[in-house]
């Protein structure tokens, strides 16, 4: 740094020039001209002191921490509290991390420089803690654009779900102006697999990068009627006809994807090897330990395990079929009430049909409950008629069959949709090994998340 440029950011410099140009104003008895001369001082002080205090502003929001969507939770495991899934609008936060903007800029104008040449790109990080890193990115020459940041994908996962996308839009089941938000901008380095950041977002320093158009005009599921959970199950249906409806070249083509072993339902024998470890790594623990002792408040979580590995033991792989699951509100977008996007492909495989909708089923309806406030008189009212809503819509634009025993068994359906997810964050907290090296206090959110959602699930019925 230059003398002169120490000089200017010096406050004790810019304090020293303000009482001698004040001084010089009092001495002088020339009136007619200190009305502009103070005018003058104070501008000069304002352009002195400008930029130190515009640098310390940003220092401190660099430095503030963003607080996790579970940071409106109730503390407790109690059902029908809201959830970071509850949250509809999509939080932006400004990136002001100095070497984060010079790496992402860097990228940009790297891998962009098809587009108009973006003159001082604005990045905003998406306030969701994900295996995707997102941005907003902003310039005064071009169209929003969405830049998603792929951790750690597998070979040959991203192209599947680009792929999907495709097959997707061509079956016209979303209205255009959304569907081209599912097709990935191709990169100057070829696909968009190909295009590699390297930098501190990601443990290992290396992401893979995609970029989409911004659906600026969408926000997630609200869960604020019934009329957009219908909307949400008609399109799901027909989501998973269209895929019935893939030819073997298809499949074999996104077998990278549905072949990963995290899309597959754990057999009974999976969930029993899977407790034990996490009862190994739970009696092994401090008495303090958070989720040691989350496991020993909830005794119902055993009983939860048991039940589940029962009703896997009966689960036909023959009535395994390709579909989307992981389907939850920020899957989805929505736009004046009705769902218009279902997206995130990460999850397709081959699943039971009763296991996939109960999940989401239970993911879309209990929004009604969280977010009506009048509902606690007649929240059994509000589960049944969401789930008769949802089923409905759902049934006449699905070609599959709902499993026989689905209507009589929907609670257990619900509570082995999400023990998997569960016994995850326990298995993350304890062992500290997350992929994700999502902190302790997110996972823990996870878990008691999970925990409700298992006690939300013996309210679920069809008559």
């Amino acid at each position: 740094m230059s003398y002169s440029a120490r000089i200017e950011t010096s406050p004790g410099f810019r304090f020293i020039g303000c009482l001698v140009l004040l001084a010089w104003l009092q001495w002088a008895d020339t009136k007619q001209w200190l009305e502009p001369l103070l005018t003058l001082i104070l501008l000069g002080v304002a352009w002195l002191t400008g930029s130190q205090i515009f640098s310390d502003l940003s220092a401190l929001r660099a430095n503030a921490q963003a607080l996790p969507l579970e940071s409106n939770e109730d503390p407790t495991t109690e059902p029908w509290r809201i959830t970071n899934h509850s949250i509809h609008e999509i939080r932006w936060n400004p990136e002001t991390n100095s070497e984060h903007l010079k790496t992402l800029c860097s990228f940009w104008s790297e891998h962009c420089s098809h587009w108009p040449r973006a003159i001082f790109p604005r990045f905003d990080h998406l306030l969701e803690e994900t295996s995707t890193i997102n941005f907003r990115v902003q310039s005064l020459f071009e169209e929003i654009r969405f830049l998603r940041l792929h951790r750690a994908p597998l070979a040959g996962e991203l192209e599947c779900r680009r792929l999907l996308a495709e097959r997707l839009k061509e079956a016209n089941i979303f209205p255009q102006r959304f569907a081209n938000y599912l097709i990935p901008v191709p990169l100057n380095s070829g696909l968009f697999s190909q295009a590699v950041l390297h930098s501190s977002f990601a443990p290992a320093g290396r992401v893979i990068g995609e970029v989409l158009p911004y659906a600026k005009e969408v926000t997630h599921f609200t869960g604020r009627n019934v009329t957009e959970v219908e909307s949400v199950g008609r399109l799901l249906g027909s989501v998973q006809s269209v895929l019935q409806n893939f030819n073997e070249n298809i499949r074999k083509s996104l077998r990278p994807l549905t072949s990963l072993a995290r899309n597959s339902l754990p057999s009974a024998d999976d969930l029993v090897e899977y407790w034990k470890k996490i009862e190994t790594l739970e009696q092994q623990a401090s008495l303090l330990h958070p989720f040691a002792r989350l496991i020993k408040l909830e005794p119902k979580v055993k009983d939860w395990v048991r039940e589940a590995i029962e009703t896997r033991k009966f689960q036909n792989d023959k009535n395994l079929f390709l579909l989307l699951h992981d389907v939850h509100p920020h899957n989805v977008f929505c736009k004046n009430g009705e769902c218009v996007l279902i997206y995130d492909y990460q999850w397709l495989g081959f699943w039971p049909h009763g296991h996939v909708i109960a999940f989401t089923l239970h993911r879309f309806v209990r929004e009604l409950v969280v977010k009506d406030e009048n509902t606690s008189a007649d929240r059994q009212r509000t589960i049944d008629e969401g789930v008769q809503y949802f089923l409905k819509a759902y049934q006449n634009s699905c070609s599959l069959p709902l499993p026989d025993d689905f209507h009589a068994n929907l609670s257990a359906y619900i509570r082995s949709s999400n023990m998997d997810k569960l016994l995850n964050s326990f298995w993350y907290g304890l062992s500290g090994q997350d992929p994700l090296q999502r902190s302790e206090a997110r996972l823990f959110g996870e878990a008691r998340k999970f925990i409700r959602y298992m006690k939300e699930a013996r309210e679920f019925r069809i008559a």
